[in-house]
């Protein structure tokens, strides 16, 4: 690692830290009906949405939370998979899931990375740049998330929790939490939809 992206982190730790408002977590504990702690929210879909919600929630002070997908690491969303465009489409200094801190743009990224003359040069951003820049981001924050891991079937449960039945290749589990947001993209054309095994649950 390069002294500038090490010297970017330590003012990341910083900024975060001097920015921690509130200084206490402000959710009680909630035991599932397995009689472990449930989860405070369980977010599905590790891509730049997931991590923007994640990361939201934990400058909250919302940390007992998870962060589940079931790509490998690396390759949550589309831009090592599918995506056929060779940059975002989007300037390169809209911003991103930093939530306005600086320190954690894109672009203090890019310039700790490649300099801040390459910066100036660059028209629209690699997408393989990108998705390099979003696995750095989730690491710098600490964005707690298991990859390799599948959201199968969504359930009430008891105590107004919900059950995630999530499969892995260590086999089937139940995880409860009190909010599930589904992070989990959207069809290239821009049409929302409800993942196919939760279209039998009421609205």
């Amino acid at each position: 690692m390069s002294s500038a992206l090490i010297a970017l982190e330590a003012q990341v730790r910083a900024d975060l830290a001097k920015t921690a408002h509130p200084h206490a977590a402000w959710l009680e504990p909630k035991l599932g009906p397995d009689g472990k702690p449930a989860l405070d929210v369980l977010v599905v879909g590790a891509g730049q949405s997931g991590l923007a919600t994640a990361f939201g929630l934990m400058r909250s002070q919302v940390t007992n939370i998870l962060v589940l997908d079931k790509a490998e690491e690396g390759r949550e969303g589309p831009w090592l998979t599918y995506a056929r465009m060779h940059t975002l489409r989007s300037p390169k200094n809209y911003t991103g899931p930093d939530l306005d801190i600086p320190s954690l743009t894109y672009q203090s990224w890019h310039e700790a990375r490649f300099g801040e003359d390459d910066w100036r040069k660059l028209d629209l951003i690699p997408r393989a740049l990108w998705a390099e820049y979003l696995l750095w981001f989730r690491r710098v924050v600490g964005v707690p998330v298991r990859n390799d891991c599948e959201v199968v079937e969504i359930a009430p449960a008891a105590s107004g929790l919900l059950a995630a039945t999530v499969q892995s290749a260590a086999g089937v589990e139940i995880i409860y939490a009190r909010k599930i947001v589904l992070a989990t993209g959207q069809e290239g054309m821009g049409d929302w939809t409800i993942p196919a095994p939760l279209r039998h649950q009421p609205s």
